[in-house]
């Protein structure tokens, strides 16, 4: 069965419905019995032994041409009302069609964009990845140098007050007790080498354990040392320990700035790792929510054009389906009118018959026919009717140059796009 709009075929029931088809009742449509009985006439007329009169076939073609005058009127109006229908009807369906190509065309770009988005996001997201990642191992690798070094820091800070603790006591224990060395003396120079040792400061100590070492006179056995105290002495020792103190004195605070310095530097570093990464992070939460509605995109478009192909699939059927209607309707009221035309010719030779025979003929009927005629061939030369032929002939070449584009669009059904649009996600 032919779909087309439920309203336009109603009107177009309706408008059939109008028509009456049996010739019994005032012939729409010419039929095969109008022209029967205007053979039959003809045949009568000729016949010299036919007992009808003339004012038998003059009331006979009388009624015949009002019957035809009559439907001719009926059909005109019904095919001007019909007429007026179908071209309402292609406008709208027209309108939905350009509207649904708009909507294809609109979604079809946009479709394209998201996916070269798609694409791009996808690309990028791996490099913003690992690029992430190079970062935060550079970060982590930063912070674990940065706690070795401020361990080796709190480490040389020990050392150094431990050792500037001992020279101090050293210090006060030479002032105190230079003329009472005893045993006591070895272990702080003993002391001494292991803070020196420590520190790498071996050459520094050197010039107070020399001091040390040349005033040793061994009186006891080979372990135990006694010595002989002396200004001299005393004044090396002096010297030697606050020299050493300075140095030491020197180092932790060097050794303080350097670490301040240090902590500053990566601080510094620390902050502008944790400001690429940072940045990196969010690049990279951009992109994959760039991804999803890429991807959201795609079906919202892939949707979109499957409406609209849908949509202009089913208006260029209902077109198609309309158009055949109304050329059909058309093509069938140019027929019955050239047809009613051929029979009041017929007429006119039947006239001319039973003039012959009758020698004379009603002249009302003469007129009546010449003015039915001239009215005829009036209207079919009329600009309405010849917009019906031009009608026809468009829409017959119209439905030629569809049935091409039909076939063509059926063989680019199978590219991606077409997969995509019928559900079989094609598309990437």
């Amino acid at each position: 069965m032919i779909k087309i709009s439920a309203i336009f075929l109603i009107f177009f029931l309706g408008m059939s419905n109008c028509l009456d088809l049996t010739a019994s009742s005032g012939v729409i449509l010419p039929s095969m019995e109008s022209k029967q009985q205007l053979f039959d006439m003809m045949v009568q007329v000729r016949t010299e032994k036919n007992t009808n009169t003339l004012k038998g076939f003059a009331e006979q073609l009388h009624e015949m041409l009002e019957k035809l005058e009559k439907a001719q009127a009926k059909h005109q109006k019904i095919h001007k009302k019909m007429m007026k229908q179908c071209i309402a009807e292609d406008k709208f369906r027209k309108s939905e069609i350009n509207t649904a190509k708009t909507s294809k065309g609109a979604a079809q770009r946009a479709l394209s964009r998201c996916r070269v988005s798609l694409k791009n996001a996808k690309k990028e997201l791996p490099q913003l990845e690992k690029t992430a990642k190079s970062y935060d191992n550079e970060l982590k690798r930063g912070v674990k140098a940065r706690e070795f070094e401020r361990k080796k820091f709190i480490q040389r800070r020990q050392s150094l007050t431990e050792a500037i603790a001992f020279l101090r006591t050293f210090i006060r224990y030479v002032k105190k007790k230079t003329k009472s060395y005893g045993v006591s003396l070895v272990s702080m120079s003993q002391d001494l080498l292991k803070h020196s040792n420590k520190l790498n400061l071996l050459i520094e100590a050197a010039p107070i354990l020399a001091s040390i070492a040349m005033e040793t006179v061994s009186k006891d056995t080979k372990d135990n040392y006694k010595f002989h105290p002396n200004d001299e002495l005393k004044q090396r020792l002096n010297t030697a320990l606050a020299k050493l103190l300075n140095r030491l004195k020197l180092d932790e605070k060097t050794n303080r700035k350097d670490e301040a310095k240090a902590a500053s530097l990566f601080a510094s570093y620390k902050s502008k790792l944790e400001r690429i990464i940072n940045t990196l992070v969010k690049n990279i939460k951009r992109v994959k929510i760039q991804i999803n509605k890429m991807k959201k995109c795609m079906d919202t478009e892939g949707g979109i054009i499957a409406k609209a192909l849908n949509k202009l699939k089913r208006n260029s059927k209902l077109r198609g389906n309309a158009n055949k209607m109304c050329i059909s309707f058309n093509k069938g009221f140019i027929h019955a009118t050239h047809s009613r035309l051929d029979e009041i010719s017929t007429m006119n030779e039947i006239i001319k018959i039973v003039k012959r025979r009758f020698k004379k003929i009603p002249s009302d009927l003469v007129s009546y026919l010449e003015s039915v005629s001239d009215k005829w061939r009036a209207y079919i030369n009329s600009t309405t009717f010849k917009k019906y032929v031009a009608y026809q002939r468009k829409w017959t070449r119209d439905n030629i140059k569809g049935k091409l584009l039909a076939k063509k669009h059926a063989e680019n059904e199978s590219n991606p796009l077409a997969a995509h649009v019928r559900g079989s996600h094609g598309i990437d």
